[in-house]
């Protein structure tokens, strides 16, 4: 899709930005951490809630932007991203006696994927995890049970939470993936697990701070909460969110996952790190990945153009 000019959308940004501040203790002292260094923390600001037809306009043109935006090959990999791994998936299961207690293996193994965060190797179409997860013995998880993660030392798992380490027993045990990776306590894991089982399902969107930084046009920092998880509040953003995604998918004849992980490859790989000339992007303060007005790419040390 040849990439557009934007002029007139109205890229609006959504949402407070957040900012830092120096924790103070209760004497009304500032605090500060074991290095001497002062003890930092985040107001996060007012949040979106995509229920407001401002809301609605603004969100939808943002994620559209972005996807219009994007190069043939950034499309190409966002709409080959979900799945190739879809099909790694496929064959790290097929382990005989993996997940024998699964009563969908696909499912499952598309949860401890959500869950656990494996590195992908995509060259060899396969994901590690799977053989590290097969190789624990019931005394690897019995020792993981009590909170000890060394079971796992030197593994990629290793990266995991112990809770998420847990669930991930639960679930090659035989555990429900729908109950283990809830809706209502984290629909983007949630989600996440259904987009690598089904990618063709309309049904599930991914979306995670950068998706959300897309809608709201506004690049906050990763330690800022977005509110989409943790209770009712949150969980109808997150459905409202799911919606405009799902709508703008739609309007361009693609599946909901393909346009996240579009929308994911541009802003990651174009906007923040200038077509991967640089590892990791700017710092994120709150600025526009657009121009507003005009929706030309806006550089981060806080002016628009190129």
């Amino acid at each position: 899709m040849p990439r557009r000019s934007s002029r007139g959308l109205g890229l609006s940004q959504l949402g407070g930005a957040g900012e830092r501040y120096h924790v103070g203790a209760e004497s009304g002292n500032p605090r500060f951490t074991d290095r001497g260094g002062p003890k930092m923390a985040w107001r996060y600001g007012e949040m979106p809630t995509f229920t407001q037809p401002h809301e609605v306009l603004a969100a939808t043109a943002n994620i559209a932007h972005s996807i219009s935006q994007a190069s043939p090959g950034e499309r190409a990999h966002g709409e080959q991203w979900y799945p190739k791994v879809h099909e790694a998936v496929s064959k790290g299961i097929r382990k005989r006696g993996f997940l024998s207690g699964a009563s969908d293996k696909m499912l499952t193994g598309s949860a401890l994927v959500a869950a656990v965060s494996p590195n992908m190797d995509w060259d060899k179409n396969n994901i590690g995890a799977f053989k590290e997860l097969a190789s624990l013995k019931s005394s690897h998880w019995a020792a993981i049970n009590r909170g000890d993660k060394s079971p796992v030392a030197g593994m990629s798992i290793n990266a995991a939470t112990v809770s998420n380490l847990q669930k991930a027993g639960r679930l090659i045990a035989g555990a429900d993936p729908n109950a283990e990776l809830h809706q209502g306590r984290a629909p983007k894991t949630h989600s996440f697990m259904h987009n690598i089982s089904n990618p063709s399902d309309p049904g599930y969107v991914t979306i995670d701070g950068r998706a959300f930084d897309t809608m709201t046009n506004r690049m906050r920092s990763w330690e800022v909460n977005r509110g989409l998880t943790g209770g009712a509040a949150m969980n109808k953003r997150y459905t409202a969110g799911r919606n405009i995604w799902q709508a703008v998918a739609g309007d361009m004849g693609i599946h909901p996952s393909a346009a996240q992980a579009i929308s994911w490859s541009h802003t990651k790989y174009d906007l923040e790190q200038s077509g991967r000339t640089r590892k990791q992007g700017p710092n994120r303060t709150g600025q526009p990945y657009f121009h507003p007005e005009t929706g030309a790419p806006a550089l981060h040390a806080g002016q628009f153009g190129r």
